[in-house]
This record gives C-alpha cells, sequence and structure tokens, in this order.
C-alpha cells in the first residue's frame, strides 16, 4: 500500500512538473512582452511631450537672438545682413524689458515686448496665437512703424491709444476673470478688449512737477493664448515705438530675434554671423542660441526620459529572471534526456545552444507582441486620444501627447533581446555541465 502511494505521489508530481513548465514559459514571454510594450508607450507620450513643449516654446520665442547692450540704432541695416545669411530665414527687431501695468485696481509685474507686427510673425507663432482682437492694431493710426524712424513720444498722442496685447492668464490676473471653462473662456476675455491701462516702466524722466516715472496709457487690443503658462502669465506685447518711449531707446533697439531654417545647426549659424556682424559693423555682438535659452528645462525632460527609461527597464530584467527558472527548470526536467544526449557524443557546447536558443525565441516571440501591443496602444492613442483631466485650463495640453521614434523602438528590442539572451547562458551552462553519469545514476 505504502509503495503504490509512493508511485503515485511519483506520478502526480511529474505530471505537475510537465504542466508546470508551459505555464511558467507563457508568463516569462508576457512579462517580456508587458515590458516593451510598457516602454514603447511611456517614452513615446514622453517624446510627445518634449515636441509639444518645444513647440510651444519655440513658437513664442525666436531661434537666435542677436543682442547689443549698447544700442543698434541702424538694425534695419544688420536685420538685411542677417537675412543674408546662408541658414536663416528671417529677423525682426525687438526689445523685451521689465514693467507694471496698472489697471484701476490692480498692479502687476510684467515683461513688456515691443514689437513690429508684420515682422514680428516671420519669426515667432504669436500672431498665430492670437486668441481675439487685431495683431496689427498695436499703435494707432498716427503712429509711424518702427522702421528706423525716431521714438514717438506717446504723451503727445491725442484721441486713439497706442494698443497692448496680454497673455490670457495675465488679462485674467489684470480684470479679475475667473474662467476654466474652454468652451466660454473667449467670450469671457472679450470683455477685457477696449479696457484703458497704464504701463509704468522702471526708468525715470524729468518733468515740471520734479521727478517721476516713465509711462504712458494703452488700449488693450487683443488677447494671445500660447498654450504655454509662463509666457501667457507674464508678457504683454506693444509696438516698437511704444518700446522705444517706455525704456528710452532713442531709435534703435537691443535685439533682433532671428529664425533658422534648421534648430539643430543654430551653433554654426550663430559663429558664423558672429563673424559676419563684427567685420561688417566693427563692434561684437551677443549670439543667444534657443538651446542656451532654455538649456535647464530640455535638460530635465532628457533626465526625465532616461529615469523612465532605466525604471521600466527593471519590468523586463524581472521577466529576463522569469526566462532564467524557466530554463532552469527545464534542465531538472530534461535531466534524463541531456544525459541520453551526452552519452550518444553531444558536445556541451551543442547542449548550451538547445537552451540559449530556447530562451531566444522566448525573448524574440515576448520581444515581438511587445512591439505589436505598445505600436497598437500608442497608434490609438494618436488617433482617438487620451483626454487629460481639466483639459487645457490645467495642463495646456488637451489629449496625451504622443510621437513615436524609430530610433527608441529599436533600442527597446536590441536591449530586451540582448537581455533575453544573457538570462539564458546560465541555466545553458548548468544544462551542459551535466555529465552522463550523474544524469543517469538513477534511471
Amino acid at each position: 500500500m505504502r509503495y503504490e502511494l509512493f508511485i503515485g505521489w511519483r506520478y502526480l508530481k511529474a505530471k505537475t512538473r510537465m504542466a508546470f513548465i508551459p505555464v511558467i514559459t507563457f508568463i516569462s514571454v508576457a512579462g517580456v512582452a508587458v515590458g516593451v510594450m510598457a516602454l514603447v508607450v511611456v517614452i513615446s507620450v514622453m517624446n510627445g511631450f518634449d515636441t509639444d513643449l518645444r513647440k510651444k516654446i519655440l513658437g513664442n520665442q525666436s531661434h537666435l537672438l542677436v543682442e547689443s547692450y549698447y544700442g543698434m540704432p541702424e538694425y534695419a541695416e544688420i536685420i538685411r545682413v542677417i537675412e543674408g545669411q546662408a541658414g536663416i530665414v528671417a529677423a525682426a527687431p525687438a526689445h523685451v524689458g521689465h514693467a507694471m501695468i496698472r489697471t484701476d485696481d490692480t498692479a502687476v509685474g510684467v515683461r513688456i515686448k515691443g514689437i513690429v507686427p508684420k515682422y514680428e510673425g516671420r519669426v515667432t507663432d504669436v500672431q498665430k496665437n492670437l486668441m481675439l482682437g487685431d495683431f496689427d492694431a498695436l499703435q494707432p493710426a498716427s503712429a509711424e512703424e518702427a522702421d528706423g524712424a525716431e521714438a514717438i513720444d506717446l504723451a503727445s498722442l491725442s484721441r486713439s491709444l497706442p494698443g497692448i496685447i496680454l497673455g490670457k492668464e495675465l488679462a485674467k490676473r489684470l480684470y479679475h476673470l475667473d474662467v476654466y471653462d474652454p468652451s466660454i473662456e473667449a467670450d469671457v476675455l472679450r470683455t477685457a478688449l477696449g479696457e484703458r491701462l497704464e504701463v509704468i516702466s522702471p526708468l525715470e524722466e524729468k518733468s515740471p512737477l520734479g521727478t517721476r516715472w516713465r509711462s504712458a496709457a494703452f488700449q488693450v487690443v487683443g488677447i494671445f493664448d500660447s498654450g504655454f503658462y509662463e509666457y501667457d502669465s507674464n508678457y504683454a506685447l506693444v509696438g516698437l515705438p511704444s518700446a522705444q518711449y517706455l525704456f528710452d531707446l532713442g531709435r534703435g533697439v537691443r535685439r533682433i530675434e532671428v529664425r533658422l531654417t534648421h534648430l539643430d545647426q543654430a551653433g554654426a549659424v550663430a559663429a558664423e554671423l558672429y563673424e559676419r556682424l563684427q567685420e561688417a559693423f566693427g563692434r561684437s555682438y551677443v549670439m543667444t542660441t534657443w538651446m542656451q535659452m532654455n538649456e535647464t528645462f530640455f535638460k530635465a525632460l532628457r533626465i526625465e526620459k532616461i529615469a523612465m527609461f532605466v525604471i521600466l527597464l527593471l519590468i523586463v530584467l524581472v521577466a529576463a529572471f522569469n526566462i532564467a527558472s524557466t530554463l532552469i527548470m527545464v534542465v531538472m526536467e530534461k535531466t534524463r534526456d541531456i544525459g541520453i544526449l551526452r552519452s550518444i557524443g553531444a558536445s556541451r557546447r551543442g547542449i548550451m545552444a538547445i537552451f540559449v536558443i530556447e530562451g531566444t525565441v522566448i525573448g524574440v516571440l515576448g520581444t515581438l507582441l511587445g512591439l505589436i501591443g505598445g505600436i497598437a496602444v500608442c497608434l490609438f492613442l494618436k488617433e482617438y486620444g487620451l483626454d487629460l483631466p481639466g483639459h487645457s485650463s490645467i495642463y495646456y495640453i488637451d489629449k496625451l501627447p504622443v510621437e513615436m521614434r524609430f530610433t527608441d523602438i529599436a533600442v527597446v528590442t536590441l536591449l530586451t533581446f540582448l537581455t533575453c539572451v544573457l538570462a539564458s547562458f546560465y541555466p545553458a551552462w548548468q544544462g551542459a555541465k551535466l555529465l552522463p553519469v550523474q544524469a543517469l545514476r538513477y534511471e
């Protein structure tokens, strides 16, 4: 009776082990697939955020800044030289300075940007981002365009006030417009159009009543929505003559914005342009590329992407341990078969190759399934999107951005494949070192 129970127990144990191996093999393949799918989806989403933020930042900034702290009264000639440089699309005069905007009951510190509307649209996307109003209404009809003309004394202007365009978040702060529903946002912000406000410069000027801060009155003629909170809450646009008056620039400017043909060539174009301008005008200029202006921000995005990649790669490593454990179970189960193969002349290298190939097949199947699943999820998100909580009122992105890049998918595939192959070497070595006598001792 005891002998029958022992034989029955051994039989059930053998059957259980035989059934357990396919299950754990399936789990190993699924583990690799889940890891690869997670990597593909998360890295693609990170790429989407990077591209979306870069587009919004560079839409509000130029690709290259040419600055002179001593002023550029001959900026029209400088622009002609700049636009003659290879790799440059267009250039525009501008000035950015700190000031304070005051309404009847609110005062807010802002950055005032003086522009020439017909030039600014060629180097940034500010005109495209205009939400309400008229971009060309920054100066009243009596004001001359700033093509090197003398600065206009805004105090002498009668009737029509010069225009100012506010970022939508700045307009909300100035006029206490609490609105978070995108469907009615434009209608609420429209109430700010036509309002009068005062811009106070940090410069002093003498008047019959003594020294006072230089200031000018403006009329709100537009609202822009760049999709970037920091820009929308801190910037206001005025005509270049208005900025020349507020910041006492005379006839010149201190900044020229440049748009490039290729973003990745910003450094080389800046170096060449510096030499050309120095030779043409006999003085030095400060060149700042878009990468230097946003170095910290984009570096943080890269570090975050690398961190997410490393964290999710741990899922693949767990799957690799599953592959190793599966092959160890197979070696234990197939000890007799390994002994027979070794006794009829199979080499250790041949035995090792069998298990390495099995581990490789598991890795390839898991990687392919993961790639198919990851790409399918990314395509679904791109086609139908995933609404973010609060829509654009919180994140300034309506839907989860996705951008698949071949290089990232190739790196994920290669690393996963190598990890799975390496994971199969130890159990393969364990099986290859079995001696026929040890394997068949109890058979």
